[in-house]
């Protein structure tokens, strides 16, 4: 019963019940087993789980040369070097999928993530997907405690220092 109860709450919806059938078949088969026996062997599950719709899996493919291009990347910005890398391509091919995949590692090792996205409706706006990227940023800094806001404040402002043709102070 663990295992079927685990099945049900896989991360990934493709490795959970496709269907109320196959969970069924497998509940009938622990009551007919646990009535004659007393006792549930252990069976592979989802024999007779079959669905009519067609399933995509969530996984990425082929793409394990940029994912480590993305990943080395990461590991020398962590090292203390600022790096940024830009993914260019046609539509469609796969590049906002590679971004959310490689995003999950870098969060988990505390590291900070932007990405922002080139939209062909904003064209006119320069920079538009770095500014995306940066805002983002900025609001991931800010849900922080008020010493890392106030710590990332002082980094900013000395890495900028008097480009920003402010006052010291952000208006915008």
């Amino acid at each position: 019963m663990s295992k079927i109860i685990a099945r049900l709450t896989l991360k990934q919806p493709e490795k959970r019940y496709q269907s109320g059938r196959g969970l069924f078949a497998d509940l009938r088969r622990c009551q007919d087993e646990y009535s004659v026996r007393g006792t549930i062997s252990e069976f592979p599950l989802g024999i007779y789980d079959r669905t009519h719709r067609v399933t995509f899996v969530s996984k990425m493919v082929g793409r394990d040369r940029e994912a480590e291009i993305i990943l080395d990347e990461y590991e020398r910005a962590a090292g203390g070097v600022f790096h940024c890398l830009f993914i260019s391509g046609l539509p469609g091919i796969g590049k906002t999928r590679l971004i959310q995949e490689l995003q999950k590692p870098i969060v988990e090792h505390r590291g900070y993530f932007a990405s922002g996205k080139f939209d062909v409706y904003q064209k006119n706006i320069p920079y538009s997907s770095i500014l995306q990227a940066l805002r983002g940023l900025i609001r991931t800094f800010l849900t922080e405690s008020d010493e890392r806001v106030a710590l990332w404040k002082k980094k900013i402002t000395e890495a900028v220092g008097g480009n920003w043709g402010g006052d010291n102070r952000c208006d915008t």
